[in-house]
């Protein structure tokens, strides 16, 4: 006989209202919303009974065991068993870059085509962008209400092998070329750029080790 398997998802979470990526240390389990939303779940569980599982499985997350525990109830002989490996899918860099802006979902759109990058979470307050393949680093587009003062002590190279191939293309995306002709130390050649908020970054050919 095939084993059915039915997948529910957690209710909202407190994380996400706060606009908090909730992994496995952000999670804070569910808002009131999300313990109605899996109370209603389980009051059509109870009443149709189309469903009678013979074990129920949850991640370790606190809101996929307090989702878990309320769905639970249509179902009193049954205990929810957190005794499963949770698995990542996910990719993990080993540097994250932070930039502050005043308007991250707004400037995330400019960052997602410049480097080709999908959004993985995006609010007004904070935009994290991550790219398709690979283990590049994510960019998190921070806001802050501190307007932009002088230049970044730090800033983005993205790293082509034609220069004014890529500066074209950036200024099509908004944004703003600093200086005339192509500078250069070594090997290494670039033109400073700035983004739709004045922040500068570079267009190089890379450094090569």
């Amino acid at each position: 006989m095939p084993t059915t398997l039915v997948l529910v998802r957690h209710g909202e979470a407190r994380a996400g209202v706060d606009h908090v990526i909730g992994g496995p240390t952000g999670c804070k389990g569910l808002t009131d919303s999300g313990r109605q939303q899996a109370e209603r779940l389980r009051d059509r569980l109870t009443r149709r009974a189309e469903i009678v599982p013979d074990v129920l499985l949850a991640s370790t997350l606190p809101r996929a065991i307090e989702t878990a525990e309320i769905v639970g109830r249509a179902f009193p002989d049954r205990e929810v068993t957190t005794d499963c490996e949770r698995w990542s899918m996910g990719r993990k860099a080993r540097l994250d870059l932070v930039l502050d802006c005043a308007e991250p979902e707004k400037l995330a759109g400019f960052w997602r085509t410049a480097l080709g990058y999908r959004d993985y979470y995006v609010s007004d307050s904070v935009a994290v962008l991550v790219p398709d393949e690979g283990n590049a680093s994510p960019l998190v587009l921070q806001g802050v209400p501190e307007p932009k003062a002088g230049k970044n002590r730090m800033h983005l190279d993205i790293v082509v092998d034609d220069i004014e191939a890529e500066v074209q293309r950036l200024q099509l995306l908004g944004a703003r070329r600093m200086h005339d002709g192509v500078q250069s130390f070594g090997e290494t050649k670039w033109v400073t750029m700035a983004d739709p908020e004045e922040n500068e970054f570079c267009v190089c050919t890379g450094v090569e080790w």
